[in-house]
């Protein structure tokens, strides 16, 4: 039988839905993109995209699809795995004269974060930088409201839309996105409704022959997402449904997809998961493992995946006096809970289906083993406990315990 959680009481409820994006989920959805383009007012595209997808072939046969539909296109295919501000500045400058320009995202969140910041960049004076946000500690070492926020307000963005080619980011659903900043060597984002996509177009078809590395470290990524959504302290009665849900698509159709990369249904089923476990969370937000997760990235340059999946098991064990109940719920969504145990048993479930779902489909790493090691903490430490994300974790978390954390990781 289902874990049953806390009863809400809608009448003392109170969230806020944001406007999605219009999204079209089915095989062979790319084609629409020529029609969606024009829709927009293009006469134009830059196709934003990455080395792997142009390997892949995927950006020619796009390119192709709008050059017959009589659209002039540019590609930038220069964005790196954790994209840059330069990368940023480079795609503003292949756009050219922004008039009837649309930007086309192909490619998984790296492409599409960087293609909303050149969406940005290409029609907004100043550098990129200025309308990003790179929080930092005030004197009692915690966030500083005031540095929350960029130090410049876009006034206008170029038109987006958003084709995923991996199922992890859910970059598609909002206007958010992670960008390095090469000068300190941290991440930093951008959170703009003008930088939503106008249009998601989601064909499972383009996700076919991804390799198990990527597959798993996106899919992690989307389980990541769907957890932290459920467990914020922003959490919704709007939020939890999708989020569950969610977490049982990409728990179930992971491994599937891992073991063969071309079982459409398993790449359908994951690709979906990724996107609604996207929805949840812009709606609920995040929590402190990606606050975690973001440092080893920018600082070991891992996959963004891959450094959640290493240290998801630790943050919930974190969280979980916080949120015992909840993640009782998620050992049920991940088909792991005893109905004839207590919470606090099946929240331990939980961590530990975690764990194995990692190690199923190969990707449970140690920070050593991506090539951490003590020397790093500090740095860390410091990126971590300025991360937005810790703002919506559902336990306030010291340096110490963060410090402790990622020794636990180690």
């Amino acid at each position: 039988m289902p874990i049953a959680l806390e009863a809400t009481t809608l009448s003392d409820a109170a969230f806020v839905v944001r406007p999605l994006p219009e999204a079209v989920f089915r095989c062979g959805a790319l084609a629409e993109t020529p029609r969606r383009a024009r829709q927009l007012g293009g006469r134009r595209v830059l196709l934003v995209t990455d080395p792997g997808v142009v390997a892949a072939g995927l950006a020619e046969r796009l390119r192709a699809l709008l050059v017959a539909d009589g659209l002039d296109v540019a590609v930038f295919s220069g964005v790196e795995a954790n994209p840059t501000l330069s990368n940023v500045t480079s795609g503003s400058a292949a756009a050219g004269d922004p008039d009837g320009l649309v930007i086309v995202a192909l490619g998984g969140g790296s492409s599409m974060d960087c293609a909303k910041a050149i969406a940005l960049d290409a029609v907004n004076d100043g550098p990129i930088r200025d309308y990003c946000i790179a929080a930092s500690l005030g004197e009692t070492g915690v966030i500083d409201p005031a540095s929350a926020a960029p130090r410049r307000q876009p006034t206008n963005a170029l038109p987006l839309i958003a084709i995923p080619t991996t199922s992890g980011t859910a970059s598609e659903t909002n206007g958010a996105g992670v960008l390095t900043d090469e000068s300190e060597n941290r991440k930093i984002f951008i959170s703009n409704p003008l930088t939503r996509p106008a249009v998601s177009l989601l064909d499972p078809e383009l996700t076919l022959g991804l390799p198990p590395y990527p597959t798993a470290t996106c899919g992690m990524d989307a389980l990541t997402h769907a957890i932290e959504a459920f467990t914020s302290n922003r959490v919704t009665p709007y939020s939890d449904a999708i989020a569950l849900q969610a977490i049982r698509l990409v728990g179930q159709w992971l491994p599937a997809a891992v073991d063969d990369g071309n079982d459409l249904e398993a790449r359908a089923q994951l690709l979906l998961g990724s996107h609604l476990a996207g929805v949840a969370f812009a709606t609920a937000g995040l929590g402190m493992c990606h606050a975690l997760g973001h440092p080893l990235s920018a600082v070991l340059h891992q996959a963004h995946g891959q450094t959640l999946t290493t240290m998801l098991p630790h943050v919930m064990g974190f969280n979980l006096p916080e949120r015992t109940n909840r993640y009782a719920a998620v050992a049920d969504a991940l088909g792991a809970a005893d109905a004839t145990a207590d919470n606090d048993t099946n929240a331990h479930a939980a961590i530990a289906a975690v764990r194995a779902l990692a190690e199923r489909v190969g990707i449970a790493r140690s920070i050593t083993e991506m090539g951490g090691s003590s020397d790093h903490l500090p740095e860390l430490v410091r990126q971590a406990m300025s991360d937005v994300s810790m703002l919506t974790n559902p336990r306030p978390a010291s340096s110490d315990e963060v410090r402790a954390l990622y020794l636990a990781a180690l």
